[in-house]
């Protein structure tokens, strides 16, 4: 049986649970419509119960897609942390919504956006800013900025880390997770070391026996050797390995060649991975909490993609579990970040 719990119970005729890595979960349940005026005042949090398992908290962002035929209705949810969105007013300091921050603690800027929201600091990663932006933002979105611009890698031993003065590779934004109103920001689907440490531990499952499908494997098609990235100013440039071919970004972003550096090592380590890997495994792995957002998971067959990969996305409906691995499905965002980036090269000249 499968409910949405609020002020009251609603029976769930089907649902679809998303989540990605470095990013905020949503979740689309479809309910009868007759439900439709009472499920107006629910501006609390809702959880999602199936046979007894909580499987997702959330607050109603919209209420939409009316099926009169089969007189249902499908209720947007996002995560918990969504909440502060319409329960807190936009950030402001000193009287103004026009905000800038300027080498600045991480865990600062954090604490700001969640001044009276009833939320507090889990684990943010002590990270020095050197600027951040905001203009009339809620603090939801002063979050997701927020979220951009904290990472995590791999140090100099191969060991995961959100310390960012030790990352050597693989620089990642991190992701955000709430616990008993408690924020953390770190390395979902991993554990670290100690309460002390920046170190963390992959939680990892061979997951061979478990797999019953392969939908989408989409590789690249040609490998990059070299990345230049070029800033906001033409004299800004960064690049990343050597020889050809060669691919050219814009990012107006980079605003120091230190920065557009680092872009550069993280966009060659991207273009060199699979676009996409979509496998749909044994449910019972999402309802025993065994696989998460995050996660690693080995696999030993089929021998074209055996190896070690982490979870970026997931996908849940009432019989189905889907996984995405390495990066997100990359179809058609891939398609659109390249012509956008052509455009914004182009217009460089005009």
């Amino acid at each position: 049986m499968i409910i949405l719990r609020g002020t009251r119970d609603y029976k769930v005729n089907n649902f679809n649970i998303k989540q990605k890595t470095a990013g905020f979960q949503e979740c689309d349940v479809n309910i009868d419509s007759e439900h439709y005026y009472t499920f107006l005042s629910e501006t609390k949090l809702l959880r999602l119960i199936k046979d007894g398992v909580e499987i997702f908290i959330g607050t109603v962002i919209d209420i939409c897609d009316f099926d009169f035929n089969n007189k249902i209705i499908t209720i947007k949810l996002t995560d918990e942390i969504g909440i502060i969105k319409f329960n807190s007013d936009l950030l402001q300091k000193s009287g103004s919504y026009n905000i800038t921050y300027t080498s600045i603690s991480s865990q600062s800027i954090l604490s700001d956006i969640l001044n009276e929201t009833g939320y507090s600091i889990g684990y943010c990663p002590n990270q020095i800013i050197e600027e951040l932006k905001g203009s009339y933002l809620n603090r939801h979105e002063w979050l997701e900025l927020l979220l951009e611009n904290i990472y995590f890698g791999i140090d100099s031993d191969g060991k995961y880390t959100t310390n960012l003065s030790n990352i050597v590779s693989d620089k990642t934004p991190c992701d955000i997770w709430v616990k008993n109103n408690k924020v953390y920001i770190g390395i979902a689907g991993a554990l670290r070391k100690n309460n002390n440490s920046e170190i963390w531990n992959p939680k990892i499952t061979n997951i061979t026996p478990f797999i019953q499908s392969i939908p989408e494997l989409k590789e690249n098609i040609r490998s990059y050797n070299k990345i230049i990235v070029i800033g906001n100013e033409d004299t800004i440039i960064g690049t990343a390995g050597s020889g050809v071919p060669v691919k050219v970004i814009t990012d107006n972003k980079c605003t120091n060649t230190s920065m557009a550096s680092n872009r550069a090592d993280a966009i060659l380590t991207e273009e060199n991975k699979p676009q996409s890997i979509k496998i749909d495994v044994d449910c019972d792995l999402f309802y025993s909490k065994i696989l998460e957002i995050g996660s690693w998971v080995i696999i030993d067959k089929p021998l074209y993609i055996k190896g070690t990969y982490r979870i970026v996305e997931i996908e849940v409906k009432p019989n189905s579990f889907s996984i995405t691995l390495d990066r997100p499905s990359m179809r058609f965002y891939n398609d659109y970040k390249n012509i956008k980036r052509k455009v914004e090269f182009d217009m460089r000249w005009i």
